[in-house]
């Protein structure tokens, strides 16, 4: 019981000093907050006090970041693909140029030659 006290009066504990100006700080509490809110849980302190649906709660919350995470490095995959895709079609196209001209000096060769007998 006297866990819980410690733990009640750190949740509710106040700093005697004056902020800094500009932006509150985020708290841990805000993040879990928010997270929860992300998670769509809706009066999550009934929830929490049994076991079972809560532990369904995290579980749920566990997938939904690893689906988040997930998407993310598939996004990042196909921007990579398309980078490639484009200095690939870049590469070609500089090729292409330098082959065009390449066929235009030899024939310019040819009718030197020609001209020249």
């Amino acid at each position: 019981m006297a866990e819980d006290n410690i733990v009640q009066k750190i949740m509710r504990w106040k700093p005697m000093s004056k902020r800094p100006i500009g932006r509150p700080k985020i708290r841990w509490e805000d993040e879990v907050l928010e997270d929860i809110k992300s998670i769509n849980v809706h009066n999550w302190k009934k929830v929490a006090q049994n076991r079972d649906s809560w532990k369904k709660v995290v579980e749920q919350a566990r997938i939904f970041y690893r689906l988040q995470h997930l998407i993310i490095i598939i996004i990042i995959i196909i921007i990579i693909i398309i980078i490639i895709i484009i200095i690939i079609i870049i590469m070609r196209g500089r090729r292409g140029e330098e082959e065009e001209e390449e066929e235009e000096e030899e024939e310019e060769k040819k009718e030197e030659e020609e001209g020249g007998d």
